[in-house]
């Protein structure tokens, strides 16, 4: 009893050091450190953060008269985590006693000994330097060279204490449910045991509500055992009330959650998204008539199972129907051969059916029964086939029982208790009589009625949820809405459930690292999985801030744990990856924000998504598209009376979120780790999934002290790929300038038309001799190489010939709108100092203070003198100067001057002409093609108009000055000019698709958009 009560107050004085340690972690960043580590040459050691001497430990055990020898060590192998062990060779026996006997007597005192010896020293030293434990030995084992040797030295029995007091003793035994197991030491880590986050949240929510105490996740991770914790648990400040079943109002309202899911159900009414199919493949037959009392007694047991949700005036209520009343009735299903394609068929096909939440029973069963491929089932063979009985033509194997749960009443921890309970009850009908099980505390209305209670009113600031959304209104502020994900197709008005799966196995060698990085970093396997997930969005281009989901089971009520109904919660983390941290650095940061966010899981997030104000949209889940979920896969499936079962995978192909991660660990601590990607199949490809499950199994196998930037996500094909075939993109294109390409283009295809407007229509051939005319006069003015020539002209035959006629002199061609302000107009003219504008005289007189005075730098296209001198020239090129090389300026254009002054940009012939030849051989344009010329003057899209369509003997028809604005003119001339190819600003682009005269344009090709963001 003494001893017992001694060694209970140095784990009461080892708890309060862990609470200690957690109030300094709560106030401060804790410093990155090993469990135990030599620091020093003087052997000093970092001790779950005391600086530990253990010459202070062995000192203080040579002063004891019973000690001839002592060292103490600090050892790292032992179950209950690094600690101080003291070993110690007794004084010697009194005089005349053998060494036979003095030897019995350590084998028979030692023990006793140790412990007294360690008694004393708990007298007279911090607890921190108590060992925790002595071990007496003969001699004290040393090297060849007469040093200590360490590797020798034995490690201690350190038997399991007992708990200390009703609390620590509940504590246990919490821990033991939490678990999962029979019963947990006082000292034993919960996460060394197989703790996980979810478990963690869990045995916290639990822990508060069985004690009425204070415990935050954060706390757990600190203490990690029972003794620990006992000390950290302080009275609660805010005690909720009690979940008990009590009486109901006559309409019972949805949780949050449900109420969520059913309005997503009235917008997408022939969805399986929300089907939770459960198939297990059995060892023989259902006996059917005992399945369906098990199914009945089921649906009495859980009232989720038999709650249907019919709305009054577009508002849902829970309509519990009187077990006596409901029934699931299993159907029965032949399959038609053993083969596993007959059967997967056949499951997809049980259980992708929709439920009609007003109406059904939001469960249904399934009995697959084998048949021989050979005969199948024939009409006679059927009729005869009896509940339970042969089948006719033979059998070939076991039923699959599938049972499909809408979520609405069930969520992914539902499984255990629905398929326990299922199991329990067909034993007994089987047996003839009905199950005999506790009643359960409570039901899922009783918590509906409950939570509301607890979450209180969004108007009260020291409500539950307004205390919760506080937290989450600081913690998201500034999160993207959505990231920036590598989508093979724009994102949609609506987002579909359409969706795919792709499967990967995590090799022993990475799995066995992050099992060794998590206990490193004393952090969870998910948050190591958080945190090469964050990784792998950060290197696919989705920024350093990371908003990620996850989903919680929402179960931290004791009574809830036994219970079927919807409870999950989903989190939203958010993690920063910035500062090219390494991946130990990134996990020690996911973990401290994973745990903030356990500890405010309360808030459903469907009330968080109201009080965010977060901006709704049918294309995208709000505040985050990206999950991550970490499961345990359970060794076996019930065993259903005499009958084995093992889980059979079903996928309804169906998908919630963008992107959702899950990564499974599978029975027995070194169970291999598998992962599945499930994807939307609107935004993605297959082949970009399995991509992704490539890139994410290198980010886990990365080395975790390399930083973040130097993972490689890419395989030596898909270098291959990105470097060689990708990057081959080297096209032979003569160094030319644009005249030297208009001409080769205007012999190729003299004839064809090249110009349709309302005031001209040119060949090829016209348009060229025409444009080479207009050349010479501008050459005679003083242009050429290095010369701008503006162009301020209505989009016309004149404006392109115009354009034309600039680059065959060899000048810079400068368009300019007239449309713009005469203030504007004045400011590019004056940047750019023009040898020569050339307007006519109706824009001239419009802009006049704009312009320089006629007949000085103003040249008017239409002047009676300036056409009887174009018509005097010769139909070729000018030679008066020479060409222009393919460096000089081909045009310039202005920005936008939206922040500050618009400047100038200079494009060289050998970028127009590379950037013209690539636009024709992408997107090939001939004789009998026609592209719309709308583009503003001055946009860039304007040039490649007048100068791109010509060069592959395409045909320009012009738009009206006006008519670019208008979706019914530009759908009619497309229609009636016979239009094949034209380009739109995306914002305009959208206009024109939802103008119902656009609808029938066979005739268009190609449509190319660009000179804003790109929707989606």
């Amino acid at each position: 009893m003494g001893r017992g009560r001694r060694r209970g107050s140095g784990r009461r004085r080892a708890a309060a050091a862990a609470a200690e340690r957690a109030t300094r972690t709560r106030t401060r960043r804790p410093r990155r450190r090993a469990s135990a580590r030599a620091d020093r040459a003087d052997d000093q050691v970092k001790l779950r953060g005391h600086r530990v001497e253990p010459g202070e430990s062995e000192a203080a055990l040579r002063a004891l008269p019973e000690v001839a020898h002592a060292t103490v060590v600090a050892r790292a192998d032992l179950p209950t985590g690094p600690a101080l062990v003291a070993y110690v060779v007794p004084a010697r026996a009194p005089a005349g006693q053998s060494t036979a006997d003095a030897g019995a007597a350590l084998a028979a005192d030692g023990e006793a000994l140790g412990r007294a010896l360690r008694e004393r020293l708990a007298r007279t030293l911090p607890e921190y330097l108590v060992p925790a434990a002595v071990v007496c030995l003969e001699r004290l084992p040393l090297t060849a060279n007469g040093k200590l040797d360490r590797a020798a030295l034995p490690a201690p029995r350190l038997a399991p204490a007992a708990p200390l007091g009703q609390r620590e003793e509940l504590l246990c035994r919490l821990f033991a449910d939490a678990l999962g197991v029979e019963s947990v030491a006082p000292d034993q880590d919960f996460f060394a045991a197989g703790g996980h986050s979810l478990s963690a949240m869990r045995l916290v929510g639990t822990v508060r509500a069985a004690l009425g105490v204070t415990l935050a996740v954060r706390d757990l991770f600190t203490a990690r055992t029972p003794a620990a914790t006992t000390a950290l648990l302080r009275p609660a400040t805010h005690q909720r009330a009690p979940l008990v079943a009590g009486p109901r109002p006559a309409e019972l309202l949805l949780s949050p959650a449900q109420r969520r899911l059913w309005f997503l159900d009235r917008l997408d009414t022939g969805t399986a998204a929300y089907n939770v199919p459960i198939a297990l493949r059995l060892t023989g037959r259902v006996e059917l008539p005992a399945m369906r009392a098990a199914l009945r007694d089921l649906v009495g047991r859980h009232e989720a199972l038999r709650t249907v949700f019919p709305d009054a005036d577009g508002v849902p209520r829970q309509h519990v129907v009187p077990a006596d009343r409901a029934r699931v009735e299993p159907d029965l299903v032949p399959v038609a051969g053993p083969d596993d394609e007959a059967l997967t068929t056949a499951l997809h096909t049980a259980a992708v059916r929709p439920f009609d939440l007003t109406s059904d029973r939001p469960l249904r069963a399934t009995v697959l029964r084998p048949r021989p491929a050979a005969t199948g089932p024939r009409p006679a063979e059927a009729a005869a086939e009896t509940e339970g009985g042969d089948t006719p033509g033979g059998d070939t194997g076991g039923d699959v029982l599938l049972l499909v749960l809408h979520h609405i009443a069930g969520d992914e921890w539902s499984v255990r208790p629905l398929l326990g309970d299922l199991s329990s009850a067909y034993a007994a009908r089987v047996a003839g009589h009905a199950p005999r099980w506790t009643a359960l505390p409570v039901q899922y209305a009783d918590y509906a009625l409950w939570q509301r209670e607890v979450l209180g009113d969004e108007d009260d600031p020291d409500s539950g949820v307004s205390r919760q959304t506080a937290y989450w209104r600081q913690r998201l502020a500034g999160a993207p809405g959505e990231l920036a994900l590598p989508l093979d197709r724009p994102r949609g008005d609506h987002a579909g459930y359409d969706g795919e799966v792709v499967e990967f196995t995590v090799p022993d060698d990475v799995r066995r690292g992050l099992r060794e990085l998590a206990r490193r970093t004393r952090a969870t396997p998910f948050m190591v999985a958080h945190a090469a997930l964050a990784v792998l969005l950060e290197r696919l281009g989705a920024g350093r801030d990371l908003p990620i989901g996850t989903l919680i089971a929402g179960r931290d009520q004791h009574a809830l744990h036994d219970l079927v109904g919807f409870f999950v919660n989903t989190l939203v983390l958010r993690t920063d990856v910035s500062g090219d941290p390494t991946p130990g650095e990134l996990v020690e940061r996911v973990k401290a924000a994973d745990l903030e966010a356990f500890d405010h899981a309360q808030v459903p997030f469907e009330k968080l998504v109201d009080a965010l104000g977060v901006e709704r949209s049918l294309a995208r889940h709000p505040l985050f598209q990206v999950v991550l979920n970490r499961q345990t896969r359970t060794p076996a499936g019930p065993r259903l009376a005499d009958l084995d079962s093992a889980p059979v995978a079903v996928h309804t192909r169906t998908a919630k979120f963008d992107l959702t991660f899950t990564l499974v660990q599978h029975p027995r601590a070194d169970g291999k780790l598998t992962g599945s990607i499930t994807y939307r199949t609107d935004l993605f490809d297959a082949a970009t999934a399995r991509r992704l499950a490539t890139h994410f199994s290198r980010v886990l196998a990365t080395q975790p002290d390399r930083p973040v930037t130097a993972i490689d996500l890419l395989t030596g094909e898909e270098r291959h790929r990105v470097l060689r075939q990708w990057n081959d993109t080297a096209a032979e294109v003569a160094p030319a300038t644009v005249p030297q390409a208009l001409a080769d283009a205007a012999a190729r295809t003299p004839d064809a038309t090249a110009v349709i407007a309302d005031d001209a229509t040119l060949s090829h051939r016209e348009l060229y001799e025409q444009a080479a005319r207009l050349a010479d006069a501008l050459v005679r003015r003083g242009d050429g190489p290095d010369r701008v020539v503006a162009v301020l002209l209505p989009r016309s035959a004149r404006s392109v010939l115009a354009a034309h006629a600039v680059q065959h002199a060899g000048a810079a061609y400068l368009p300019l709108d007239p449309a713009h302000p005469a203030e504007r107009l004045a400011a590019l003219l004056a940047d750019t100092a023009p040898a020569v504008v050339l307007t006519d005289a109706t824009t001239a007189a419009t802009l006049a203070a704009a312009l320089p005075a006629p007949g000085a730098r103003t040249v008017l296209i239409d002047d009676p003198a300036l056409v009887a001198e174009v018509a005097a020239h010769p139909t070729t090129p000018p030679a008066a100067t020479r060409p222009p090389h393919p460096l000089n300026t081909a045009y310039v254009l202005h920005t936008s001057g939206s922040t500050g002054r618009p400047k100038a940009v200079a494009v060289p012939h050998r970028a127009l002409v590379n950037r013209l030849v690539w636009n024709q051989r992408r997107f090939p344009l001939g004789p009998g093609d026609r592209m719309l010329h709308k583009a503003a003057p001055g946009f860039d899209v304007s040039v490649w108009e007048q100068f791109g369509p010509p060069l592959g003997g395409a045909a320009l028809v012009f738009a009206r000055p006006d008519g670019h604005l208008d979706p019914v003119y530009l759908a009619e001339t497309i229609r009636t000019r016979r239009i094949t190819a034209t380009h739109f600003v995306p914002s305009m682009l959208a206009l024109f698709a939802a103008e119902p005269a656009a609808a029938d344009l066979g005739g268009l090709r190609w449509v190319s958009s660009g000179g804003e963001a790109l929707p989606g």
